[in-house]
């Protein structure tokens, strides 16, 4: 069984996380807007909270189910200079976040065999800053969804600093 799951926001360190098809409340993810490094919280729909994602001076550190490592422990990248991370997943496999260069999309593919297990997908609205934001996700990667959601959200805040940087707004 497949699932689309959409964030009522564009704005991903900010924004509740649907089940597209029940409208149920997956995750709830917030960022106050505050001096200094940010803090983004994940909660899920009981309102656990399941990740904290702390900045700092390159030493961005996750809370993942109450263990905290640095982001490039937790969700390591390819290789130095790399835009994609992987996700080693509770199934033995290792998965991994590429962003689709000709949109602002991203693909999470099985590290071995190259397999979609989900794709997000940004439709444009007019007149809005942001466009909608989902994401279809395989029913292999459902049961470590909020790891999912976490990897995704990482990668996304990074392709921000990242397009930030080369505007040279940072």
């Amino acid at each position: 069984m497949n699932m689309n799951v959409n964030f009522t926001s564009g704005d991903t360190d900010n924004s509740t996380i649907l089940d597209s098809s029940t409208g149920q409340l997956l995750f709830d993810v917030t960022t106050p807007r505050k001096l200094g490094f940010p803090k983004t919280t994940i909660r899920d729909g009981q309102q656990n909270i399941i990740a904290v994602c702390e900045g700092g001076w390159g030493q961005t550190k996750v809370t993942f189910h109450g263990e905290t490592k640095k982001v490039n422990e937790w969700f390591p990248k390819k290789h130095v200079l790399s835009t994609s991370r992987m996700i080693p997943a509770p199934n033995g496999k290792t998965y991994v976040w590429k962003q689709k260069w000709s949109s602002d999309g991203f693909r999470l593919v099985d590290k071995d065999s190259k397999s979609l297990v989900a794709e997000a997908h940004v439709s444009c609205k007019l007149l809005s800053r942001h466009g909608d934001l989902s994401i279809d996700i395989s029913s292999e990667v459902m049961p470590f969804l909020d790891a999912v959601i976490l990897s995704f959200i990482i990668s996304n805040e990074e392709k921000k600093l990242r397009e930030l940087a080369s505007s040279g707004v940072a």
